[in-house]
Parts: structure tokens; C-alpha cells; sequence
């Protein structure tokens, strides 16, 4: 992380709307990812969501396996990157001319 959490900023044009909140700056050192599929055996997934605690002995092992998976560059998350940005531009567009969702999000 390069800066603190700011909770008094927010990204408004998650894919998502009003479910993410507060803003901080960071440096991305790599990016790798690791399927749900692969780690299942670990976690409950029953009421699981982002940011779901876990038990660290739990979350050593999924690390564990994270660095020890080989770099695929099929899977990378940047390949979806240009639909994302697509789907973006939408969002920003639609939030951005629609005065109901700006007062709603400027409320929190």
C-alpha cells in the first residue's frame, strides 16, 4: 500500500454499485490468479464473499498454493482488462448522467 485508507473517498463506478467503500493508493507487484476451484478444498464456501475472514492457517495454505502455481498467461486477469474497461466506460456513463444514483452515492 502507498497510502492510508482514505474512508472519506470511494470509487463510484465499481460493476457493483454502493458495495465497495473508501479508497487507498497501492503498487501492484505481480498478478497472478488462483481459481476458486483450486483452493475449495480449503474453505467452506457456504455464505463466503469477498472479504470473508479466514482462518490463518487456512489463508497460509492458499498462499502456499498461490506461489507455487506456475504463471499462466492464458489465465491472467489481464486478459479480460479491455472488456472491463468497456464495461467501465458503461458504468461511468450511466452513473455519471444519472442524477438519482450521484445523489445516492454522495449521501454515504
Amino acid at each position: 500500500m502507498k497510502s492510508d485508507v482514505d474512508v472519506n473517498e470511494s470509487f463510484a463506478y465499481w460493476l457493483e454499485p454502493l458495495k465497495w467503500f473508501s479508497q487507498f493508493k497501492l503498487d501492484w507487484l505481480y498478478v497472478k490468479d488462483i481459481q476458486l476451484l483450486e483452493v475449495r478444498d480449503l474453505i467452506s464456501r457456504r455464505n463466503m464473499k469477498d472479504g470473508t475472514r479466514l482462518d490463518p492457517e487456512v489463508g497460509k495454505a492458499i498462499v502456499k498454493r498461490f506461489r507455487e502455481k506456475p504463471f499462466d498467461v492464458k489465465e491472467s486477469l489481464f486478459n479480460y482488462f479491455e472488456h472491463l474497461d468497456v464495461l467501465e466506460d458503461g458504468i461511468r456513463h450511466d452513473r455519471d448522467t444519472n442524477i438519482n444514483f450521484i445523489m445516492q452515492f454522495d449521501d454515504l
